[in-house]
C-alpha cells in the first residue's frame, strides 16, 4: 500500500474517513479498508478499541448492510461512525489514561508471571508515597489480567468495562 499513512492515528483515522465515504454512497477502495482491518485486528491494544462493527465486518460489502439498517440518513451514519472511533483516536491523543495505564501496559506486554509481579511490585512500592497512584496501578493490573482471561476463553464483555472505585467504608468507620 503506497499512500498508507505513516502514523497509526493517520491510519485510523483513514479507515474512518473511508467508513464514512461507503456509509454515504460515495466510492471507496476496500483493499484498504481490509488492509487496515487486518493490521488493526492484530494490535492487542487497537482491537479491543475498535468499533464491534469493525471487528465483524470483513469488508465494505458486509459493512454496507450493517450500516444501512442502523441508520436511514447519511448525517446519521457519518455522526455514528464518528462517534463510534472516538474512542479509539481518544486513546492514540493521549487522552482517557489513567496514570497506572503506562506502567501496567509495558510490563505486561508479554503477559507472564514477571510481568504481573513487577506490576504487583510497582504498586506496593507507591502505597506510602502514592496510595491513590498505587490504588489506580491495582486496579489496571486486575482489569488487565481478568480482560486477559476472559479473551483467552473468547468470552465477550465490553471492552470499556473498567473496575468500579471503591466506596467501602475505611476499616476504622
Amino acid at each position: 500500500m503506497d499512500d498508507m499513512p505513516e502514523t497509526l492515528i493517520e491510519r485510523v483515522a483513514m479507515m474512518e474517513g473511508i467508513l464514512i465515504e461507503h456509509a454515504t454512497g460515495r466510492s471507496s477502495d476496500g483493499h484498504v479498508y481490509e488492509h487496515l482491518r487486518r493490521e488493526f485486528i492484530a494490535d492487542a491494544e487497537v482491537r479491543a478499541l475498535l468499533p464491534d462493527y469493525v471487528r465483524t465486518c470483513r469488508t465494505l460489502d458486509a459493512f454496507w448492510p450493517f450500516i444501512k439498517d442502523k441508520h436511514g440518513r447519511y448525517q446519521e451514519r457519518r455522526a455514528f461512525i464518528r462517534e463510534s472511533f472516538t474512542p479509539l483516536i481518544d486513546h492514540l491523543e493521549g487522552r482517557n489514561r489513567a496514570p497506572g495505564d503506562a506502567v501496567v501496559g509495558d510490563a505486561l506486554a508479554s503477559f507472564d508471571v514477571d510481568g504481573v509481579h513487577a506490576v504487583w511490585t510497582k504498586a506496593l512500592a507507591r502505597r506510602t508515597a502514592d496510595p491513590e497512584g498505587a490504588i489506580t496501578v491495582a486496579r489496571t493490573l486486575l482489569e488487565a489480567v481478568c480482560k486477559h482471561i476472559l479473551d483467552g476463553l473468547h468470552i465477550d464483555y465490553a471492552r470499556r468495562t473498567t473496575c468500579p472505585s471503591s466506596t467501602a467504608p475505611s476499616p476504622a468507620g
